[in-house]
């Protein structure tokens, strides 16, 4: 017998579904003969194995649990084809959605603007730049606002 074809019958020997006994035999023949096939049939028996413990443990299993279990897997295969960009965005908008993430980051919007207001005054230049700033923290006043109000 030729290994393609001892393959193709090799799950169907490790399930018990050869019926004909010279073809069982002839298979069995080539099995100890040859290395590749005997390693191919113990990764069939472990497969299966591994299947029948799958399968006890699914059954013990509670319907909401198996939801939950099916829920995340989509969630992962969903999740690894994303981009890195991705996960850097998602958590930027973590950070930005929590309460401390968003004190820090208005903080940080009002001291450089502060900074940039008073060498602008000092320096006698344009003040277009400033009044924009000021417009800026205008603008951020309200976002603070409307983010209180939806809590």
């Amino acid at each position: 017998m030729e290994c393609n074809i001892a393959r193709k019958k090799l799950k169907d020997y490790v399930q018990n579904n050869i019926t004909d006994i010279k073809e069982k035999n002839i298979l069995e023949k080539h099995i100890k003969n040859c290395a590749i096939c005997k390693r191919e049939l113990y990764l069939w028996q472990e497969v299966l194995e591994k299947q029948k413990v799958i399968s006890y443990h699914q059954s013990n299993l509670s319907s909401d649990i198996r939801e939950r279990i099916k829920y995340r897997m989509t969630q992962i295969e969903k999740d690894k084809f994303l981009p890195p960009t991705v996960y850097r965005l998602q958590a930027i908008s973590k950070i930005w959605s929590s309460t401390k993430g968003r004190l820090i980051i208005q903080i940080l919007i009002i001291l450089v603007s502060l900074i940039v207001i008073i060498k602008y005054m000092h320096g006698g230049k344009n003040l277009i730049v400033p009044f924009l700033i000021l417009f800026g923290f205008i603008v951020l006043f309200i976002i603070m606002l409307k983010g209180r109000i939806e809590k």
